[in-house]
């Protein structure tokens, strides 16, 4: 890809390959075996080329600085830089911490990241969610959850049942979803 490029996540998008010498003359009629890869993710594609070869490439990740590396025996290449973009929300990833507190008395800081389908931040997201927890304790009263802004949220959790696990769950307006890492809630001590 040429700068300035971009692309999205999980969406195809064509490269054009052509093999030169060192003197940047055309090898319209040599044979390389190549490997593509962003030097991040699981993109590893090898193509066969003869002199010029179109692929199609899907990356599935943004790495710090995008680019398609090509390689093989005797050179390595590189595009210019380029934007990945993240793919549409498909749901959200939850960070509660800390992971063990006292029921009813303990706050849980949860942080909220909206997500494509393939885990990448998805920054753009803004919007209300609904936390709830899968132990009937969440107390709505003392919680409080402020809309996701740019795809992040910090939400303040009070969890009033004691049991192991326990995990948040937070759903918006379009049914998408996410679960928190377990969380143990213990019983506060006996009242006197």
């Amino acid at each position: 890809p040429f700068s300035p490029f971009r692309s999205e996540v999980g969406v195809p998008f064509d490269i054009e390959l052509a093999l030169f010498d060192e003197f940047g003359n055309a090898l319209a009629d040599t044979y390389a075996r190549v490997l593509l890869t962003d030097g991040c993710s699981d993109l590893r594609e090898v193509v066969d080329v003869v002199g010029t070869a179109t692929v199609s490439l899907t990356l599935l990740a943004s790495c710090p600085v995008n680019r398609i590396y090509a390689l093989n025996q005797a050179v390595e290449v590189e595009s210019e830089p380029f934007e990945v973009l993240a793919g549409a929300v498909a749901g959200f990833e939850l960070t509660a911490a800390p992971d063990e507190i006292t029921a009813g008395v303990d706050p849980v800081l949860v942080l909220v990241q909206a997500v494509d389908a393939f885990g990448n931040a998805a920054d753009g997201y803004t919007g209300p969610i609904t936390l709830t927890d899968d132990a009937g304790g969440y107390d709505q009263s003392r919680s409080s959850c402020p809309d996701i802004d740019e795809g992040v949220g910090l939400c303040t959790v009070y969890l009033n049942t004691a049991a192991n696990p326990v995990r948040l769950l937070a759903t918006d307006t379009e049914a998408r979803t996410g679960e928190s890492n377990d969380i143990l809630v213990t019983p506060d001590a006996p009242a006197a």
